[in-house]
């Protein structure tokens, strides 16, 4: 999925944290938690040269995807489980939530696309996949008018 797609599931994410989860009024929660998913939403895609993060960071981008390749580490819930783990207790778990519910937003989407990832990435490098989905194809504009429709729908009945 491109970052459009990935930024739509971090948004979608974001709201559905705040109206369920988080459930607070506080806007300043609010945008935290949004923020945070949308960034996690993105992560991932750090391994590529090539992608939104990627073009930005390059001087991260380059080794990690040397060492790791394109949906190598980067795409293995197992590392994230492992850093949720690291960082509990070291930063709010609000923050540690959200960006993890913007990575494996990311990760689910990812897993509708042709290449699938690597779940137990570093234990195996076998790649699952739900559906096989081209990026930028008419199937991903479909998946981004899904997200969309959740958004909106949140947004009318006043949940973010």
């Amino acid at each position: 999925m491109n970052y459009k797609t990935h930024t739509l599931g971090g948004i979608a994410t974001g709201i559905i944290l705040n109206s369920t989860l988080f459930n607070t009024t506080s806007t300043i929660t609010k945008a935290t938690v949004l923020s945070y998913c949308i960034l996690g939403s993105l992560l991932p895609d750090l391994d590529h040269t090539q992608s939104y993060l990627g073009k930005r960071n390059k001087i991260i981008s380059k080794p990690i995807n040397l060492l790791a390749g394109h949906r190598g580490i980067l795409h293995s819930p197992f590392l994230y489980l492992i850093l949720a783990f690291v960082l509990y207790k070291r930063i709010p778990v609000l923050l540690v939530i959200s960006l993890l519910g913007g990575i494996f937003s990311h990760l689910l989407l990812d897993m509708f696309n042709k290449g699938g990832i690597p779940i137990f990435y570093p234990l195996s490098k076998k790649r699952y996949k739900l559906f096989e989905i081209k990026v930028n194809s008419f199937g991903e504009v479909i998946f981004d008018v899904i997200l969309l429709c959740l958004i909106f729908y949140n947004l009318l009945n006043k949940s973010l």
